[in-house]
């Protein structure tokens, strides 16, 4: 089934421009219950915010996790995709 295209945040007549960017966050296994017992391993979703701290807030409302087969020891919140990458001289960022 085809669904309609949403809106994207930031566009139409009036509206800010925002930085909507895609967020990668992880957590341990030992955080994940799975069918009544923690199950080893990690697992990590994909989302779209603006901020670090949006990023967490929608991941906790997603049902779509993967697992992936390394352990992580804490939780990981980061951007996708860096808006600056070593040795990038077409990178907007400024290198001292």
């Amino acid at each position: 089934m085809l669904r309609p295209l949403q809106p994207q945040v930031g566009s139409g007549p009036g509206r800010k421009k925002t930085n909507v960017r895609a967020w990668v966050i992880r957590l341990p296994g030992v955080l994940i219950e799975r069918n009544g017992a923690m199950k080893p391993g990690s697992f990590q979703t994909v989302v779209m915010a603006e901020t670090e701290a949006m990023a967490w807030e929608v991941a906790m409302g997603s049902d779509v996790w993967e697992r992936i087969p390394w352990e992580v020891s804490d939780v990981q919140v980061f951007p996708k995709i860096p808006l600056c990458l070593p040795d990038d001289h077409h990178s907007p960022c400024k290198r001292s």
